[in-house]
């Protein structure tokens, strides 16, 4: 049996990356610790589906609502909590 989450994944209404991402920099299970701040803004876009195992998505239709600025803002804070995560993990 196929779950729902996984049938939507594959339908294109969740997405795994959005612009070479996953949620895991916004503050997604095991990400909050690279969060800086403005994520919450965002806190819509994704979501996580906890069974035996977290899957965590984007919700494509929340991303495809943003403006162009909200779009280039969220990829910018994906950008700077990636480098956070580098630093941190050095």
């Amino acid at each position: 049996m196929q779950l729902d989450v996984n049938k939507k994944l594959v339908s294109g209404e969740y997405l795994s990356k959005w612009r070479g991402f996953s949620p895991f920099y916004l503050g997604s299970p095991y990400g909050e610790k690279y969060t800086l701040g403005g994520e919450e803004e965002f806190s819509h876009c994704w979501s996580v589906y906890y069974g035996h195992s977290e899957i965590v998505y984007w919700i494509k239709k929340e991303l495809d609502a943003l403006s162009p600025d909200e779009s280039e803002r969220l990829y910018n804070i994906l950008i700077r909590n990636k480098t956070q995560a580098r630093i941190l993990d050095k």
